[in-house]
């Protein structure tokens, strides 16, 4: 066989195995190439798409800081990577509210990348009968954990109610869906209050959370101011967490406009009335909780072991009649959309 014929057939067969190598190796180089750009740009669709929503959730947090006064619209409101739209319509006149809020990046239509729409609705709540008239007042579920609890009172409910409930009367469980989300109330005005109320010691109502840490003690009951016509509010800005023998009284809001939770795990007196928009909860344990006043929870509530909670009208009148806190404009359902 000739040589050089051989040599050239193995040169040509070479040429073919690098022509392939190549061409596969083109082939995997493009594919990559567009994974990779396929990648980018939906990252960037999602940040440009995460961006829109927050402009539209801005909008309505703007909404909701001037209701009830101010019902205008906005248009084209500069923000980080966007701007943003918001459209007021009135249901109820100072009470009640649609708001639609728009968020588009980079800016407004048709020079959008991508758009959102929340649409909501905003309601300033009433402060009626049924806020004031409950043992238990939950805007979530109420868990009774054993038979041991004593309830004096209404119990009112927008969730579920769990546990044995046979001793209380069948007319003081009430399901009421209305009282979700709870209502919201003037926190400003109520720290300002515990503010000012100088207790015999020297401080003042408000506890933070290095209070609480350090066991700042409470007041002891609930008093009544008569010189002001204002019975003491006890304000925490914190997780309100008992672990020993405590005694504390006044009206007593926890975490104010910021979600705080209340946890009780010692033998406690409440001598007065606990308002927090998260949950209540005392841990048993064989300790005692004893609740002469009332419980708003803006979660859920739970009692264990030894709990009694009884009504008092008077502590409630005291506060709605001489306090009279008012509600802020509060979101109480919201639904999502894509614009582009």
């Amino acid at each position: 066989m000739n040589k050089n014929k051989i040599l050239s057939d193995n040169q040509g067969m070479i040429l073919i195995v690098v022509f392939f190598v190549v061409l596969v190796l083109s082939i995997l180089s493009i594919g990559m190439m567009l994974r990779m750009t396929t990648a980018t740009r939906v990252n960037e669709h999602y940040r440009d798409s995460t961006e829109a929503f927050y402009l539209a959730e801005a909008a309505i947090d703007k909404a909701i800081a001037k209701l009830p006064s101010n019902t205008g619209s906005e248009t084209g409101v500069s923000l980080g990577a966007g701007k943003y739209s918001l459209d007021i319509y009135t249901i109820t006149a100072g009470k009640k509210w649609r708001v639609t809020g728009y968020g588009y990046v980079p800016d407004l239509p048709p020079a959008s990348r991508t758009g959102k729409k929340i649409e909501a609705v905003v309601e300033k709540k009433d402060l009626g009968d049924n806020f004031w008239n409950n043992a238990i007042y939950s805007s979530g579920d109420i868990n009774f954990k054993g038979s041991s609890y004593t309830v004096n009172g209404q119990v009112r409910f927008a969730g579920d109610v769990t546990g044995d409930v046979s001793s209380i009367l069948p007319e003081n469980l009430i399901e009421d869906p209305s009282i979700s989300p709870l209502a919201l109330l003037d926190f400003t005005s109520l720290k300002n209050i515990a503010i000012s109320q100088i207790k015999p010691n020297g401080q003042n109502n408000l506890y933070t959370a290095s209070d609480i840490a350090d066991n700042k003690p409470f007041p002891a009951s609930f008093w009544f101011d008569e010189a002001n016509s204002i019975p003491n509010v006890v304000y925490v800005e914190a997780d309100l967490i008992i672990t020993g023998n405590t005694t504390a009284g006044g009206f007593i809001v926890v975490g104010g406009d910021v979600i705080e939770d209340v946890e009780l795990k010692g033998n406690v007196t409440i001598e007065g009335c606990i308002y927090t928009r998260g949950y209540f909860e005392n841990k048993g344990g064989g300790n005692a909780l004893n609740v002469n006043g009332g419980i708003w929870a803006g979660n859920y509530a739970t009692l264990r072991g030894n709990a009694k909670i009884d009504y008092n009208e008077t502590y409630m009148d005291a506060i709605r009649n001489n306090i009279d806190p008012s509600t802020e404009a509060q979101l109480v359902s919201w639904r999502e959309e894509k614009l582009n």
